[in-house]
């Protein structure tokens, strides 16, 4: 993950973030046009409740293209723009400020690996979709996934409570289930770190994208570790080089 990349909320159009296309992944998107629309209020001359003093604010439309030339996929982005006063050694300049809010297709924060199940794929893009518009419902979103990764590792969710009733197991306690699971044991920390972040954004609305960033994060070596088994692969190579004494090209 490129984080760097996902940490700028707003822009300005000489400074437009290294985004990579979200069909090829290898191209950086390249800014073709923005077209902006002063919205009613600011005609009006409401003030900005994000500015000091009065700007011109409104809507904005940009295009943009991959430049990957076996790509050339077109991305569109929609947002909100105000216009901001920058001193200069020549007085004071006025540049717009960019703020994105939905890009189609949605933009990838992750390369998810091709050995997760394509269930948690699709609701890990949905998330991704949310990320510049609503930081709670992606943080929700990325909740449902551990439901998700749990149901795929076979983790129990239901179980018959004290009155004969079949009632499902809380996402925490089943958590709390992998710490005793001799091969997934050692992810359930990362898993229940992601559940607070995700919990927080289901009864906050105030969840930064930082936050959601933290997830993301965590969750990219969740998956490293679940379905590419990274870490387990590696350690069979270091104790096979350990046995045999020699480097596996000699074995």
């Amino acid at each position: 993950m490129v984080r760097k990349t996902f940490d700028i909320v707003s822009f300005r159009q000489q400074d437009i973030p290294d985004w990579n296309c979200p069909t090829c992944i290898l191209g950086l998107l390249i800014s073709n046009k923005i077209v902006k629309q002063e919205c009613k209020e600011s005609k009006a001359g409401k003030l900005l409740d994000i500015y000091d003093g009065f700007s011109q604010y409104g809507y904005f439309f940009m295009h943009l293209e991959c430049n990957n030339p076996s790509c050339n996929e077109n991305v569109f982005c929609l947002g909100f723009y105000y216009n901001d006063l920058c001193p200069t050694v020549n007085g004071e300049i006025t540049e717009t400020v960019y703020i994105p809010k939905y890009f189609y297709p949605n933009l990838r924060i992750l390369n998810i690996s091709n050995k997760c199940p394509q269930d948690i794929r699709n609701l890990i893009d949905i998330s991704f979709s949310l990320y510049y518009s609503d930081s709670s419902s992606c943080a929700n979103k990325i909740r449902v996934v551990l439901e998700h990764i749990m149901n795929n590792l076979r983790i129990k969710k239901e179980t018959i409570n004290s009155k004969g009733r079949i009632v499902k197991i809380k996402l925490h306690d089943r958590i709390l289930q992998m710490k005793n699971n001799k091969r997934y044991g050692k992810i359930s920390d990362y898993i229940l770190a992601i559940k607070w972040i995700g919990n927080d954004g289901s009864h906050d609305d105030t969840i930064v994208q930082n936050d959601i960033l933290d997830a993301y994060e965590i969750l990219e070596r969740v998956i490293e570790e679940i379905y590419e088994k990274k870490t387990e692969t590696l350690e069979k190579k270091v104790k096979k080089i350990n046995t045999k004494r020699k480097p596996l090209s000699k074995i």
